[in-house]
């Protein structure tokens, strides 16, 4: 984009909404999941079809590093869940961590890889508390109850980072 633009964006505070980012990705890879769900598609057939759109987004934007970090992060959930069966969010987390760390040593001190994290990890927290819906509702109770959800995950999202935002933002 031209500076003029790129500056114009920033100014009016979307500048981040418009960067390709790992948030991008998840909302994609759950839209692709969900539609083929609904197409009574196999589980197992929708982790490998997700998998390889990761691949492809990534290949797509030019191997951005946070695309990168957010597609090994649901490449290896994802392979997790197909190979050990495991459906721990929390292990899964750590495992592409580790990996995105062992691959990349300088990781470790790259900041966005830890926000986006503990960002990761704020919202399995609050999927493992959030209960499942058990009874019929109806569509306004359910956009109220998803509209809820998403504010909580922002929330626990931030408050996750908060300790990394304050330490980092401090001059």
């Amino acid at each position: 984009l031209p500076d003029s633009l790129r500056l114009d964006f920033k100014r009016i505070g979307i500048s981040h909404i418009l960067a390709l980012s790992g948030m991008h990705l998840s909302i994609l890879s759950m839209g692709l999941g969900k539609t083929l769900s609904l197409c009574h598609v196999k589980k197992k057939t929708r982790i490998i079809v997700i998998c390889i759109f990761v691949f492809l987004y990534m290949a797509v934007t030019g191997f951005s590093f946070s695309v990168v970090r957010a597609g090994l992060m649901l490449i290896i959930s994802s392979l997790l869940f197909l190979l050990a069966r495991t459906k721990d969010s929390i292990t899964s987390l750590a495992m592409a961590v580790t990996i995105i760390c062992a691959v990349t040593p300088h990781a470790v001190f790259d900041i966005s890889l830890w926000l986006s994290a503990f960002a990761t990890l704020g919202i399995i927290t609050l999927s493992e508390y959030t209960p499942l819906i058990s009874k019929p509702l109806s569509l306004k109770e359910r956009i109220f109850y998803y509209l809820k959800i998403a504010f909580l995950s922002s929330m626990f999202a931030i408050s996750a980072t908060l300790v990394f935002s304050t330490i980092c933002g401090k001059k």
